[in-house]
């Protein structure tokens, strides 16, 4: 028969010592444990747990080990994230260290970080980073059009380049098509919806809004972003940098929309900032 552990306060009896020892706290004036936002005490670790949950809306998380290397996490969700690198065979981008199950997931990851584009339309020769992508294009800008026989071109090697925007074509018909349906006024044109833009830079940037393409990696953080200046300005907030400056008050901030909606609220009737003087 299991010893009975018997309080000679109360009576109270318990199966385990380490209960008795918690319960003999009742019967004292010690509080051990203590919340470090207002320092008030408690007698048991629950009391202190509901307390942080009620009065300082803060949840306590239970730490997580893993069982293999003893690695310690906030998480089930880390662990889980941690656990494949521990325990299989995972493949890593050399970029922005993002993990993948497979070498096929990897490579297709890879993409990202290029500027190739080596999978054309056979109808007007845009070029795609994905075939899938040329597929989407063919079936909602051409509708069904077949694709025009190409000069015979096994090597893959490009019979002319858009001198306005950098496509290159494989046939004569592709670039004269292109042309006159896309550079009409001379400007770029996207051969998805149709959106003309200033320049071949503002084209390439447009294009990545239909793929999902985002080529710019956050060497801190591994977030991708569709243009450079996306990357920039998230940049700012590992580097704590506060460039939009308040003319009136000492306040910083790291995006001009920030810093105009402080002057319409503090200091209405300025007008809005333009651009960053440096």
């Amino acid at each position: 028969m299991d010893k009975i552990f018997e309080c000679s306060l109360c009576g109270k009896q318990c199966i385990k010592k380490k209960d008795m020892k918690q319960h003999m706290v009742v019967h004292q004036d010690e509080r051990p444990y203590s919340c470090e936002i207002c320092n008030f005490s408690f007698k048991r670790k629950w009391q202190l747990t509901k307390h942080n949950e009620k009065v300082h809306k803060k949840r306590v998380l239970k730490k997580v080990v893993c069982k293999v290397c003893g690695w310690v996490g906030k998480s089930r969700r880390a662990l889980i994230d941690h656990r494949i690198v521990c325990v299989t065979n995972v493949f890593q981008c050399d970029i922005c260290k993002k993990l993948f199950g497979a070498k096929s997931s990897l490579e297709y990851h890879m993409t990202a970080h290029s500027s190739e584009r080596p999978f054309p339309c056979d109808i007007c020769g845009a070029c795609f980073k994905h075939k899938r992508n040329v597929l989407t294009h063919i079936q909602s800008v051409h509708k069904g059009q077949k694709p025009v026989k190409k000069v015979s071109n096994p090597d893959k090697i490009p019979l002319c380049q858009c001198e306005i925007c950098g496509k290159s074509f494989y046939s004569r018909f592709g670039y004269s098509s292109h042309i006159k349906k896309i550079h009409g006024d001379g400007k770029p044109m996207c051969p998805i919806c149709g959106k003309k833009v200033s320049c071949k830079k503002g084209l390439t940037i447009h294009l990545n809004t239909h793929t999902g393409e985002k080529p710019y990696c956050c060497e801190i953080c591994g977030r991708s972003f569709t243009t450079k200046d996306y990357l920039k300005i998230h940049a700012r907030i590992h580097t704590g940098e506060s460039p939009y400056k308040c003319h009136v008050c000492p306040k910083s901030f790291k995006q001009k929309g920030s810093l105009n909606g402080h002057y319409r609220t503090n200091h209405p009737g300025l007008p809005p900032v333009s651009e960053l003087k440096t």
